[in-house]
C-alpha cells in the first residue's frame, strides 16, 4: 500500500504539470501564457497591489514576463 504524503502529491503533480508543459508547442505556451497573464493583469487583486513578486519563467514554463512589464 503506497501512502501519499503532501511532498509525494505535490511532486507528482509538479512532474505531471511539466510534462504538459514540455509537450506544448511553443505557439500554444505563448498564446496560453498571454491568456494567463492578462487574467492575472484583469484582477481586482492585482489592479490594487502595491507590491507583486513574481518568479520568472524557464524556457518551458508559463512565460511571466507580459506580467512583469506591467508591473
Amino acid at each position: 500500500m503506497i501512502v501519499m504524503t503532501d511532498m509525494t502529491s505535490k511532486a507528482v503533480a509538479r512532474k505531471q504539470l511539466k510534462a504538459v508543459l514540455e509537450a506544448m508547442s511553443p505557439q500554444e505556451r505563448h498564446s496560453k501564457s498571454i491568456a494567463a497573464c492578462s487574467l492575472v493583469a484583469s484582477s481586482s487583486e492585482f489592479e490594487v497591489a502595491r507590491v507583486v513578486m513574481l518568479f520568472l519563467s524557464t524556457p518551458h514554463e508559463v512565460d511571466t514576463a507580459p506580467l512583469a512589464l506591467k508591473c
